[in-house]
């Protein structure tokens, strides 16, 4: 039973539901009936200190606003780390004077295009082209002039060929240019005339200077001329070369 009860103030229902209650028991050494001693007592409002409440938001707010910085420096970091490794991949694959792909980047292109064309049974050119008055365009003109030569070759022949044609340059005055999905010889010829063309149109460099080019081509076809990048490039370069030389022949 009960031998004595002592309460103190009610808690309110919302007090008893959001703050802890505290309970002590003690037994009593007694020569009869054994007897406990048995406080409980409820927190409330009351029991709160305003000023280390007002302390741990404080703390709250700093660790926060702390946690919310760290956290978009860590997202600025990212952002910089995946821009950079976008930057080191871009140098690493494309050609720093005119934006191409690089020699590296042409060779995996035509492997996963070579693929792509066994696959689905198609056809896949390789054009190799050279520009033959480049050098006197570098000793007449100098070598910024022919810096400008090259970035406007490199756009002409970027819109001379389709979104999903691939167009590399792989040295000085050097371009491959990568044909998917050739439909038949005509289109090739026609595409090798248009480049001609929009080459021989002429350029303007360091300040209006006026310069005409001619370029030898020479095309090799997958499957016929190669089964791998490097033959189809040896095979459509042996094409230019006669190409040139014939050329040189008719001058």
């Amino acid at each position: 039973g009960q031998l004595l009860a002592v309460s103190g103030k009610a808690r309110s229902a919302f007090e008893t539901a959001l703050f802890p209650a505290f309970v002590y028991k003690r037994p009593l050494a007694t020569m009869g009936e054994p007897f406990a001693l048995v406080m409980r007592r409820q927190a409330g409002w009351s029991d709160l200190n305003l000023g280390l409440l007002a302390w741990m938001g404080a703390l709250t707010i700093i660790s926060s606003l702390m946690l919310v910085g760290y956290l978009r420096a860590h997202q600025r970091g990212r952002g910089l780390q995946i821009e950079n490794q976008q930057r080191l991949w871009q140098l690493a694959n494309h050609d720093a004077l005119t934006g191409l792909p690089n020699r590296m980047l042409l060779m995996d292109r035509m492997e996963q295009l070579i693929a792509q064309t066994r696959r689905h049974g198609r056809r896949l050119a390789v054009m190799f082209l050279d520009l033959d008055d480049f050098k006197q365009v570098n000793d007449t003109h100098g070598h910024q002039a022919g810096d400008q030569l090259l970035k406007s070759v490199a756009q002409r022949l970027r819109a001379a060929v389709r979104v999903e044609d691939t167009v590399a340059r792989i040295s000085g005055d050097e371009f491959i240019v990568v044909i998917d999905d050739v439909k038949s010889a005509d289109a090739l010829q026609a595409l090798d005339r248009k480049i001609r063309q929009k080459l021989s149109d002429g350029f303007q460099v360091d300040g209006g200077v006026p310069i005409r080019l001619r370029a030898s081509t020479g095309i090799a076809i997958f499957p016929d001329d190669g089964d791998s990048p490097a033959a189809l490039i040896r095979k459509a370069d042996a094409r230019m070369y006669a190409d040139k030389q014939a050329r040189a022949r008719q001058a």
